[in-house]
């Protein structure tokens, strides 16, 4: 379709994965039971490119559609599964209950396209420039929140609705390790999601994206500009 990935602001798999009593490693799922919202959906198949990563047989899993976030922690909770995959700040719930968090996913990197931003290929070739002029916003406006921490969670305060300092500073961990400093989209974690997602085997992840923009702004020292503004390391 007329559909083009010009930008990328997440190129991580952001999940906590917790394992049930008695499971001692990922490899352990075999023969278990894992908690996703419906099969095809991004918790599917994230889990099946984790499992892949990781030398798990995804065909010896059985995975539970559980439906949304809470209903997938109260699967957890209940025994219902055996595995669950949340990313923050859903996770408190079960370090609050005990659970212990068995795979970190903001350390331990699956590559993913997890948030990235996209046009109609037809405008973005028409508008060039105001292509680089979101890109260049979201990128010092990611840049200052980075080194702005207390105002970006009075931000994030008063559109998630919540004032909890532990869910705000959890937020604020999970933007700092996935944040993207050049916003380059990743082509292996577009490879990764295509793979599993099923929805164009076979096709080359550069034929869904246009680099020109970001290349444009990395070639004129943009971000490296951004880097000493903020004093943040350069990418």
């Amino acid at each position: 379709g007329d559909a083009i990935i010009f930008g990328a602001t997440e190129n991580l798999l952001p999940y906590y994965i917790f394992l049930g009593p008695g499971l001692k490693s990922l490899k352990d799922i075999e023969g278990k039971r894992a908690s996703i919202s419906r099969v095809g959906s991004g918790s599917h198949t994230s889990l099946l490119a984790l499992f892949k990563q990781a030398g798990v047989d995804a065909k010896k899993v059985t995975f539970i559609a559980s439906g949304d976030m809470s209903a997938r922690l109260a699967a957890f909770s209940t025994g219902a599964v055996d595995l669950v995959g949340l990313p923050p700040p859903y996770h408190l719930r079960l370090l609050d209950k005990g659970y212990k968090i068995s795979v970190n996913l903001l350390d331990d990197h699956v590559p993913w396209a997890q948030v990235v931003l996209a046009s109609r290929e037809s405008w973005l070739e028409s508008n060039a420039g105001t292509a680089k002029a979101v890109l260049e916003a979201v990128a010092e406006g990611n840049y200052y929140a980075l080194t702005h921490p207390d105002e970006a969670k009075a931000l994030w305060k008063r559109y998630l609705r919540t004032s909890d300092p532990r869910i705000l500073d959890e937020s604020f961990v999970y933007f700092r390790k996935a944040f993207v400093a050049n916003l380059v989209p990743d082509l292996k974690g577009l490879a990764t999601v295509r793979d599993f997602g099923l929805t164009a085997p076979g096709m080359a992840p550069e034929k869904f994206v246009s680099m020109k923009p970001v290349d444009e702004l990395i070639h004129e020292g943009f971000f490296q500009k951004l880097a000493t503004k903020y004093n943040v390391k350069a990418p």
